[in-house]
């Protein structure tokens, strides 16, 4: 499970993703990039989910759209499209759960954050879900409560510092062991006039609770 979090503020947008991968859906694997700068739409894109999904996605999108408007507007059909087009990788295991994110600065209403996925027990399927100033992902009742503890009064992103309270907000999710997140920080910045990235924390464990598996 990949944590995709971002921040909206009145002039940027940000994301924070964690680097780890895990081997059999239990075993850290490695550590590696999860989230793609899109320049020409002025836009960071992210993907939960088996990593294969990443290029199969991206592609669909990317090829199709020429704005970070059009790219909300058809995000649903073309995350769609790309199922239906790699159903047959898939083949007796039904629609594979994937969760799109996507933040970026829209053309019409400036900063800006949505999500799509494949499946109801994430959210609505099928549907650009546009995000509020703070998003989680994952997100347990419990690392609701422990977030909502932690920055309850805070009324505007521009209030959060977003290195601090991306490395913050992912300490939460971690601690939960069937989130499987570590690895690394990554914040990805998105203004008017482009994107920047960079690696914000390290963890000497990479997952808690989970040795790492030299194989």
């Amino acid at each position: 499970m990949t944590a995709i979090n971002v921040i909206k503020q009145s002039d940027s947008v940000h994301m924070l993703t964690d680097g780890a991968t895990c081997r059999d859906g239990s075993r850290y694997a490695a550590s590696t990039c999860k989230a793609f700068p899109v320049p020409h739409l002025n836009a960071v894109i992210a993907t939960s989910g088996s990593l294969m999904w990443s290029p199969l996605i991206l592609s669909n999108l990317l090829l199709s759209v020429t704005t970070y408007d059009e790219l909300k507007q058809w995000a649903p059909t073309l995350l769609h499209k790309a199922v239906v087009e790699t159903s047959h990788v898939f083949i007796g295991e039904g629609t594979p759960e994937v969760l799109l994110v996507v933040a970026g600065i829209s053309e019409t209403t400036g900063p800006d954050a949505f999500s799509v996925t494949t499946c109801e027990r994430i959210a609505e399927p099928w549907v650009a879900l546009t995000h509020g100033d703070c998003s989680l992902w994952p997100s347990t009742p419990e690392i609701q409560t422990e977030f909502h503890e932690a920055y309850g009064d805070v009324t505007s992103g521009d209030e959060l510092d977003p290195a601090r309270w991306g490395v913050r907000a992912i300490e939460m999710q971690r601690r939960h062991p069937e989130a499987i997140i570590g690895g690394f920080v990554q914040l990805t910045s998105v203004t008017r006039d482009g994107i920047s990235t960079r690696i914000v924390h390290r963890w000497d464990e990479p997952i808690v609770g989970v040795h790492a598996d030299a194989a």
